[in-house]
């Protein structure tokens, strides 16, 4: 399982081709140069990759470049109280039966601040 591996394996992972799996650090230094208006879309699964990600956003002076997307309410609570200026994006599954309050809670998503949704599609 890819989730449970440490960055010390991941960069030990060998492809035919020789590519690497790159640490965020690396994507914005590798892409630093690139035009001013590239944006970062960031799927993130917990709180720790999430505080982390604004953090390095932050020390490259990006973070106005940077959305993150979750599907936890409470992470992106989190999220938005560690940084208020920080674009949040919620991910709704596709495996939703339907649109409704239960399952998009527009207050919430008001109250954060969600500026997008994102729909995950496996199809």
């Amino acid at each position: 399982n890819i989730k449970k591996l440490t960055l010390v394996e991941l960069k030990n992972i060998k492809f035919e081709d020789n590519r690497e799996i790159p640490t965020t650090i690396e994507v914005f230094n590798a892409l630093e140069n690139y035009a001013n208006d590239l944006r970062y879309s960031c799927d993130i699964r917990d709180i720790k990759t999430g505080l982390k990600l604004i953090d390095i956003a932050t020390e490259f002076d990006i973070l106005d470049k940077i959305e993150i997307t979750e599907r936890n309410h409470n992470v992106l609570l989190k999220l938005r109280e560690y940084d208020k200026k920080i674009k949040l994006v919620h991910t709704l599954t596709d495996s939703i039966s339907s649109i409704n309050d239960n399952i998009v809670d527009v207050e919430i998503l008001k109250d954060l601040k969600i500026e997008a949704i994102n729909i995950q599609s496996w199809r």
